[in-house]
């Protein structure tokens, strides 16, 4: 294998770890953001604003 074509492929094999994680990173802030909007709905529904407080800390 030339040197060119060894530092292609370590740059499209850095690249895939770089794609990978931004997707991992992407699903995780995906997660949280749904649990939030779900913790934020539940809130809503409650008349007293502690409980909504004790909810959000969990």
């Amino acid at each position: 294998m030339t040197r060119a074509s060894s530092k292609r492929q370590q740059g499209a094999s850095d690249l895939h770890k770089i794609t990978n994680a931004a997707l991992s990173l992407a699903r995780l802030l995906g997660d949280a953001a749904a649990k939030d909007v779900h913790a934020a709905d539940s809130c809503q529904e409650e008349a007293d604003p502690n409980v909504c407080e004790s909810k959000k800390s969990e």
